[in-house]
């Protein structure tokens, strides 16, 4: 059964309980998206000459930051690098490098200055 027609005298409008549950799963959502986008933020960065949006945790903030200055480069220099070998999304790029980087050291050599995520 597919979506209703506009000549299908069948459809009915919502009552009043089913409106007022379609209204509190809106919320809820609307609510659940506030929460991601204070969990994610969003910088802007210049990658070969163009500008472009990173959407990223703060762990992943941190923990770039944190490999940029143990490798002595810019934190821009450090994603243009990620970005030109990436094969999936730059923010997905992203955080696989960090967890790569991280797992490659000795959990003795290295560890991250922020909680675990």
């Amino acid at each position: 059964m597919g979506s209703p027609r506009s000549d299908d005298r069948s459809f009915l409008p919502l009552t009043v309980t089913e409106y007022k549950q379609s209204s509190n799963v809106r919320a809820k959502r609307a609510k659940e998206a506030a929460q991601a986008a204070q969990t994610v933020q969003k910088r802007s960065v210049t990658i070969a000459g163009h500008r472009t949006s990173v959407s990223l945790e703060p762990a992943f903030w941190a923990g770039l930051k944190e490999i940029a200055e143990a490798e002595a480069i810019p934190l821009a220099a450090l994603i243009g690098t990620v970005d030109s070998t990436r094969t999936a999304n730059l923010s997905s790029a992203l955080r696989v490098f960090v967890l790569d980087w991280v797992r490659s050291r000795p959990s003795t050599e290295y560890r991250l200055r922020t909680p675990p995520l």
